[in-house]
């Protein structure tokens, strides 16, 4: 995987990886406004069969280093799931990456989110490389403070989306969020989560 490094003339950086843009949010979030429960309820594209299928963003708060500190709640749909704390580091304006300090609980959350699986090697090194793959990627949040999160970060095969909202969205909520989609041009075909929402 090649990353290149463009620098506009306006001195705003946009981060290519093969072909993938990074949104640049023109805000941070709203903190205050972010202390609530966001689930995930679309994916973009629709997600492949992993080891989570649900990241519940319980309470996000802003952090004294300029990121955020969020509790999560990682989950198999029809299994308990497990809770633990993470911390995003600010990189610019509305961009962030995952504190590799926090790998470890990532780790252990979605391991023991996964209790039900047949544990082996091949499983434990997967889960271990996912979070090292996910602490290496520069994530952008896009909100309007009320009625979407939506999360995205680049990869090789273009932007991975997950789209958050208050529980069940309504129809005004999604028409919000997709609004934002098209704006930061984020298109694709998107996967109704539906066991997450609850």
């Amino acid at each position: 995987m090649i990353l290149y490094d463009i620098v506009f003339i306006s001195v705003v950086a946009v981060h290519l990886i093969e072909g993938c843009v990074l949104p640049q949010p023109t805000t941070d979030p709203d903190w205050q406004h972010m202390q609530r429960d966001w689930h995930d309820v679309l994916n973009m594209p629709k997600r492949s069969e992993g080891t989570i299928d649900c990241f519940h963003w319980l309470n996000m708060t802003e952090a004294s280093d300029g990121g955020f500190n969020v509790d999560l709640n990682v989950g198999v749909h029809g299994y308990p799931s497990e809770a633990y704390r993470d911390h995003f580091v600010k990189k610019r304006t509305g961009v962030y990456q995952m504190s590799g300090d926090y790998v470890n609980d990532f780790v252990a959350a979605v391991t023991k989110a996964n209790d039900h699986k047949e544990a082996n090697e091949d499983f434990e090194r997967a889960i271990i490389a996912d979070a090292d793959w996910m602490a290496r990627r520069e994530i952008a949040l896009l909100t309007d403070n009320e009625n979407y999160l939506i999360f995205t970060m680049c990869t090789s095969w273009g932007p991975i989306t997950w789209i958050k909202f208050p529980k069940y969205p309504t129809i005004g909520q999604i028409a919000k969020a997709w609004n934002c989609l098209v704006d930061n041009d984020l298109m694709g075909s998107v996967e109704y989560n539906k066991g997450c929402a609850a």
